[in-house]
């Protein structure tokens, strides 16, 4: 009997809450209370906002309000545009001075996030410093579910003049909590899991597609699992692990590429199809720091990039060491450009005149039968482990160290090589990574076509002569 009064009690209250929900529907002007809403989260958030939509509640279940377009202005221009957030709070918890959010749905949010030349951001805002007895004061916040759909985010630097987009953006966040450890740095203070999806990333004439990831935060440490994207027609797949629960941030990535169109890789880089062909790339590294430089110069780890049957377009490396070989000279030959356009380097083929090459040489194009390009990166500094090329005639490799934190080549040296393992010839590489040279000589000047003797012997073999190995990597020589 006891059950059934209850049962009768709990329908009861329902109708009487989904009655009241409609009487103050149609009896509330909720349009008349944007002005106070508006001024209060503005308080709240530091930036002016604008509520251009209508204003919906609903009492039954739970507390539900909708607003329609909502405007958030940062510095200069707007920041953010929502079509439309709906929320639900709890209500229980809300009679007893608690605040749980239920749900927050955010439906084709547009936020532009912007870097000004002198290092300031569009979001940034004085705030106001608060009392020790406001920080006491300040509640924990929780939130069973938000979620985010069709959304895009642009990220303009004004400073490296770069703007990074993402379109298509879907977020999902559950079991939200913060301010439960009374840390005052949020991004140490919040836990939650979720994951991300976004159709196109694009930057620096990079596209990324077909991105997503799970993850998973608690209290300044952030695990990215399942991450899985698109580029350059390759898959790839990885982890992310961003910490920081200490006094320096740190920041781990695991990734792996497989069948990365090289085509489109260098298109991106240069504008120009140089070369045809697929290759695997792997990136194991650490780094930590505050600033772009700290981290540069922190960086550990590994990194590869191989890849067989690679065709150079209007560049026959055998046709050009056959011409060396036969005349002791030659149209200066970056043959270094085909490893340090790998994953720890820079793209040295960026702006290359192949027309020009192409009309010096007289070849029509050329084969990478074998390529590898395998690096060790401690404290900035990259080191060649395995890094070589083989030809249908010829065997090419790569020692030296690339410092990352300074941008520079350091004694960088490539080598044609013989059966043995042993330089035949060599030419060093040095420079900035941004404007690299050879022997005192431009590459992007020298490909034109200036006959030069860039080679310098390193000793002409006899049979049976000793030398000291050049190379013990394990692309073969080709038979």
């Amino acid at each position: 009997m006891k059950r059934k009064t209850l049962f009768i009690s709990f329908i009861v209250i329902g109708v009487l809450c989904l009655i009241a929900s409609l009487v103050l529907y149609f009896l509330i002007d909720l349009d008349s209370y944007k002005p106070r809403i508006e001024t209060a989260v503005s308080d709240t958030l530091g930036f002016p906002v604008k509520i251009e939509g209508d204003i919906g509640f609903f009492l039954f279940p739970n507390l539900h309000i909708s607003i329609g377009k909502i405007i958030i202005t940062g510095r200069e221009s707007d920041m953010a545009s929502l079509e439309k957030i709906a929320f639900g709070l709890k209500l229980l918890p809300l009679l007893k001075g608690k605040v749980i959010i239920d749900e927050v749905a955010i439906r084709r949010p547009e936020v532009s996030l912007v870097r000004f030349k002198n290092g300031e951001f569009n979001f940034t805002q004085k705030i106001r410093k608060k009392t020790k007895e406001e920080e006491k004061d300040t509640p924990s916040f929780v939130a069973n579910t938000i979620s985010l759909s069709d959304g895009d985010i642009v990220y303009s630097d004004h400073k490296t003049g770069t703007v990074t987009e993402l379109h298509g953006v879907d977020i999902e966040i559950k079991d939200l909590l913060s301010g439960a450890t009374g840390k005052k740095d949020l991004i140490k203070d919040i836990s939650f899991k979720g994951s991300l999806k976004s159709k196109k990333i694009t930057s620096h004439a990079v596209e990324l597609s077909d991105f997503s990831f799970q993850i998973r935060a608690k209290e300044g440490l952030y695990n990215i699992r399942d991450l899985s994207a698109t580029l350059f027609s390759g898959k790839g797949t990885g982890e992310v692990t961003f910490d920081v629960t200490g006094k320096t941030p740190s920041l781990k990535i695991q990734t792996t590429f497989s069948k990365i169109h090289l085509d489109e890789f260098l298109h991106a880089l240069s504008e120009k199809k140089s070369m045809e062909g697929m290759v695997d790339l792997s990136l194991n590294l650490e780094m930590k720091g505050t600033s772009m430089d700290e981290i540069r110069n922190t960086i550990n780890g590994h990194t590869s990039m191989q890849g067989e049957n690679i065709v150079i377009k209007n560049y026959d490396i055998d046709h050009i060491l056959g011409s060396y070989r036969n005349t002791q000279k030659i149209g200066a030959l970056d043959i270094g450009a085909f490893f340090l356009a790998g994953p720890v380097g820079t793209a040295v083929t960026k702006g290359y005149d192949y027309q020009k090459l192409y009309g010096s040489t007289g070849a029509q194009g050329g084969i990478m039968k074998k390529l590898v390009s395998d690096w060790k990166v401690e404290k900035g500094i990259a080191t060649a482990e395995d890094v070589a090329i083989a030809t249908r005639k010829n065997r090419i490799a790569v020692k030296g160290n690339l410092n990352l934190g300074k941008d520079m080549y350091d004694n960088v040296i490539v080598a044609v090589i013989d059966q043995k393992g042993c330089a035949e010839v060599t030419q060093k590489i040095y420079g900035s990574l941004n404007n690299p040279q050879l022997e005192k000589t431009s590459i992007m000047q020298s490909a034109a076509g200036s006959v030069l003797n860039l080679f310098d012997k390193a000793g002409k073999l006899i049979p049976g002569t000793q030398c000291e190995a050049f190379y013990r990597g394990g692309v073969q020589h080709p038979e």
